[in-house]
């Protein structure tokens, strides 16, 4: 053990997790069937050293299915091996890779090399810089496998402060067998100044993806703006637009000769503009209501979206911990009504149970090709109940139960969970 002043030795941590669920579903005008399935995730890792050393890291999940004709399934996002020299200023590591810095667009299986200025973000001045360059195959996420004929490389240039405060821009080249599938600069900024919080990320095509056919510019933007304009109140305003494009099956399809609609090349156009004001109206009890522009789907028009809801923890005293929040979208073919409400309560020393319900749920569905559709379901209601249980200091239990009713359906969905941690720091 070492003495006072001692940095404690890093040590790996990680941790085991098991869900079993299944659900049966009946349609009014058919048959009803039933499904379940069998997840387990393991997560182990030793990173972010600040001196010389080994790093090692492994994030993955296997799914079975009861669905007669449904593979199981092994999902990587991580496993690599890598160290650290000259002091903890150099990384390199191999393998299947996640670089956060870049977003969506991290995923890599290969080799990425990082170096930094200092091994600790200074609380003052400038800060600390860091940057890195990777290259490799394009792993396929959520199965075993890489993108046929898929390479991807890139850099990227980071500079950390205090308070969270960082600045990322990034450069990243996909090439699909002959084709460029995508030369995208990516930007994301996080800036802290005082009582204001701004963050920001986008996405910009330098070159029109999937070989020139697509287009070039801004693919993806989002930001907010957080303001505590004194103790008890607090502004929120957001902008996101962008367009989805599968350029990966835009480039499949130009290099085996398939004919490529328009609507394709267009993809899903999304965009949004709203604020928020939250209230602290009592101790633990706080208030918001807030209003957007949205737009969720290439043909729509853009809709009204206004929002209310609280949240309070130990209502009163009696423990309970409620959310509850109230969604009403104007749409020219009529409102869109959706209610929410949660409340919870811990049951002696190990369990935190909670009920919930819910009305006018969506439902998010993709086309190939074309992005993806969000179907809303006004009908929909959803009640439902979750217990998280401690059973010892690095064991947890989930038990939920749900049932949704629509128009045209019924379905009854349970879910049980361990989580074993393997390790506590």
């Amino acid at each position: 053990m070492g003495g006072f002043g001692t940095p404690r030795a890093l040590r790996p941590s990680g941790r085991v997790s098991v869900y079993v669920s299944g659900a049966k579903t009946s349609q009014m005008d058919g048959p009803g069937y039933g499904y379940g399935d069998v997840m387990t995730a393991v997560n182990y890792e030793l990173s972010d050293r600040e001196s010389d050393g080994v790093e090692y890291g492994l994030d993955m999940r296997h799914a079975a299915y009861t669905v007669q004709g449904r593979a199981s399934r092994v999902s990587v996002y991580t496993g690599y091996v890598g160290t650290r020299l000259a002091g903890g200023a150099l990384k390199a590591r191999v393998g299947h890779l996640w670089l956060d810095d870049l977003g969506g667009l991290g995923a890599v299986a290969g080799a990425h090399v990082e170096g930094r200025t200092a091994p600790v973000i200074p609380t003052s001045g400038l800060g600390r810089w860091r940057a890195g360059v990777f290259g490799g195959l394009e792993p396929n996420v959520y199965t075993l496998g890489y993108g046929e004929s898929v390479r991807k490389m890139g850099a990227y240039g980071a500079l950390e402060g205090a308070r969270g405060r960082r600045h990322v821009a990034g450069y990243v080249n996909i090439h699909n067998g002959a084709l460029t599938e995508r030369s995208v600069l990516t930007v994301t900024n996080y800036l802290p100044a005082g009582p204001l919080s701004v963050y920001q990320a986008a996405e910009y095509d330098l070159s029109p993806p999937a070989g020139g056919r697509g287009h070039d510019g801004l693919t993806y933007f989002f930001s907010n703006a957080r303001v505590n304009v004194s103790r008890r109140l607090e502004l929120l305003g957001t902008v996101s637009r962008g367009r989805s494009v599968d350029t990966r099956g835009l480039s499949d399809d130009i290099q085996a000769g398939r004919a490529v609609s328009q609507q394709s090349l267009d993809g899903l156009r999304y965009e949004s503009v709203g604020g928020r004001a939250t209230v602290e109206v009592l101790p633990r009890l706080r208030v918001h209501a807030g209003y957007s522009r949205d737009k969720n789907n290439r043909d729509d028009a853009s809709t009204g979206r206004w929002q209310v809801g609280a949240f309070g923890g130990n209502v009163f005293d009696t423990g309970l911990d409620v959310t509850v929040s109230d969604n009403r979208t104007a749409r020219p073919d009529g409102s869109y009504h959706s209610t929410y409400l949660s409340m919870g309560r811990e049951l002696g020393r190990r369990i935190y149970a909670t009920a919930e319900y819910s009305t006018a749920l969506s439902q998010v569905r993709f086309v190939r090709g074309d992005g993806i559709i969000i179907d809303s379901r006004p009908e929909t209601k959803r009640a439902g109940v979750n217990g998280s249980i401690l059973l010892w200091r690095s064991t947890s239990l989930l038990l939920s139960a749900e049932r949704t009713t629509g128009n045209d359906y019924k379905e009854l969905r349970v879910l049980a969970g361990i989580t074993l941690s393997l390790i506590h720091i």
